[in-house]
């Protein structure tokens, strides 16, 4: 706070991405996962397959097994729960590979980390068939033991995000509510709670 200077590690990622997500895990430890090799995908062979943990002080990232297919998006949002000591990891919307080509996703791909991996809970194909979206922006609002509240937004829609535990496929069931339309269209925008 009292200097002008950048004090930091640089860490070599073992795939370049964009259009990932960065999730604070409870061990300080960030989690990237999804993405594409260039900045407009438009074919499989452009996702990222492979999740990274970036730990605070290390020089190196660590490769994470994903289950075979799983996770593959971009232009998504993730969210982190903590339940009766599990740490749960959501990844809602952006585009997935579909045939040849892109898709816009309305789906919710859950998973378990384990400290070293990450389980998946949803079946292959994610979960629900939510609002499509990409460029979104996912906040959460209110957490508590049994409900996690996230507001959704992107394009002119806006929704909510209601996590209640426990659910038949997910350990919290994922309930859309609808939010006021946003006035304005908007994409890759930032919001924060206030």
């Amino acid at each position: 706070p009292s200097g002008r200077g950048y004090d930091g590690t640089d860490v070599p990622l073992l795939a370049a991405r964009d259009g990932h997500t960065a999730s604070l895990l409870p061990d300080g430890s960030v989690l990237l996962l999804g993405g594409a090799i260039v900045a407009d995908p438009r074919r499989p062979a452009d996702f990222v397959a492979a999740a990274e943990i970036v730990r605070p002080g290390s020089p190196v990232s660590v490769f994470v097994p994903l289950p075979g297919g799983a996770g593959v998006r971009a232009g998504h949002t993730a969210r982190v729960l903590q339940t009766g000591g599990r740490t749960l990891v959501y990844l809602y919307g952006g585009i997935v590979p579909a045939g040849g080509g892109v898709v816009l996703s309305g789906s919710v791909d859950a998973f378990e980390w384990t400290g070293s991996a990450l389980r998946q809970l949803t079946p292959e194909g994610g979960a629900g068939a939510f609002e499509p979206l990409t460029g979104h922006v996912q906040i959460p609002l209110i957490d508590g033991a049994s409900r996690a509240v996230d507001a959704v937004a992107g394009g002119d829609v806006a929704f909510q995000f209601v996590f209640t535990a426990p659910g038949a496929n997910l350990p919290f069931n994922v309930d859309p509510r609808d939010a006021e339309a946003l006035a304005t269209a908007r994409t890759d925008a930032a919001g924060a709670p206030l």
